[in-house]
Parts: structure tokens; sequence; C-alpha cells
């Protein structure tokens, strides 16, 4: 069983999944607070999706990558990394910022991968597709030595994907099933422009 860790959280009209990057403007007083205990305290905290005034119970803790700009009325950027994906098991509002109660949880193993990264390589080929009938350019270079995994999710973090279909990818714990769910989708977008 995995551990329960305490860590603060960052609600946001965003979905941040693993191995993103981030960018991220601080400027209300409690995040600032929070932003600056977890540079103190060299911790992530977690970035869950806000929409219809509720938070996803699947999120995506945030490490602090860099810190761009400094304010002086205490505003900062930073540049975020999104790390592996936890599960809220309880929320706490003691403090101005939310916290909670998370478990981190990874994917299951999948067997065999070739035909996985074979299936990237089509989706890939559709977000390309998809990209020049939107005439946008879209970052279409995969990590190198990528496994299913990393793959799937820089697929997911692309911007042919809502935002809800980027939290329902970052949901399922199958590369596989991530990887067909992209193709589905991308399919389905690539047709609706064809019309």
């Amino acid at each position: 069983m995995n551990s329960i860790i305490h860590m603060p959280l960052f609600p946001l009209g965003v979905v941040l999944l693993p191995q993103m990057s981030m960018p991220l403007h601080i400027f209300e007083e409690r995040y600032k607070l929070m932003i600056k205990e977890c540079l103190e305290r060299e911790q992530e905290f977690g970035v869950v999706y806000w929409k219809d005034s509720q938070i996803k119970r699947i999120g995506c803790p945030a490490r602090i990558a860099a810190v761009l700009r400094r304010y002086e009325d205490g505003k900062v950027d930073i540049l975020t990394v999104g790390n592996k994906r936890f599960l809220i098991t309880s929320l706490d509002e003691s403090r101005v910022f939310l916290q909670a109660s998370v478990v981190y949880f990874e994917d299951e193993p999948e067997m065999p991968q070739t035909h996985v990264l074979q299936r990237s390589t089509e989706a890939m080929e559709l977000l390309r597709t998809l990209n020049r009938f939107a005439g946008s350019e879209g970052n279409s270079a995969p990590p190198v030595n990528a496994d299913a995994s990393l793959l799937s999710f820089f697929i997911a973090g692309q911007n042919a994907f809502t935002l809800d279909e980027k939290q329902e990818l970052l949901e399922l714990v199958s590369p596989a099933a991530r990887i067909e769910k992209e193709i589905e989708w991308l399919g389905k977008k690539i047709e609706n422009l064809k019309t």
C-alpha cells in the first residue's frame, strides 16, 4: 500500500500531466504564501482540475523547476513540471490554502510495450495531421527514448485535447487505454475538420 502524503493543493482551470511543463503567475496572497513555503521546503504542490466549483480527486503534483521572475509586491512567475499522479483521500481546510492527504499511483504494468509504442506512433501521426488541418504547429517532437506511459502523456498534453479529455486521460491507469482513447478522439477531430 502506498503511503499517504500531505501536500498543499492548487485548484486550477487546467490539467497538469506527468512530465508536462507549466508556467504559473502567482498573484493571490494565499498562493504566494504556499509557493514561498514550497520553495523553502523544496516541496511539491498538487495541481487539481477545478471545474464548476468542484475539484477532481485525481491530480498531479507540480515540482517547481525554476523561479522565472519575482515582483516587488511578492508576486512570482514560476515554471513547474508535473510528477506522478495522486488520488486525494481527504481535504484539509485548516489553512488559507487548501491541503490534502494524497496517495500516489502509477500505471498498471502492461505487456508487450512494442504494440503500445507502435500505436503511439499512429497517435503521433494523427496529431500531426490534425495540426496540419487546424493550421497550427503543435509540439510534435516526443521525448527521446520515452516509454509507452510517457508517450501517452506527451500526446495527452497537446492542445488538441479539451481539459475534460485531458482529465480523463490523466485518470486512466493503462498506457494502452490512453493511446487508444487518443487515437479515437484525434480521428474524430480530424473528421470534424474535414466536414
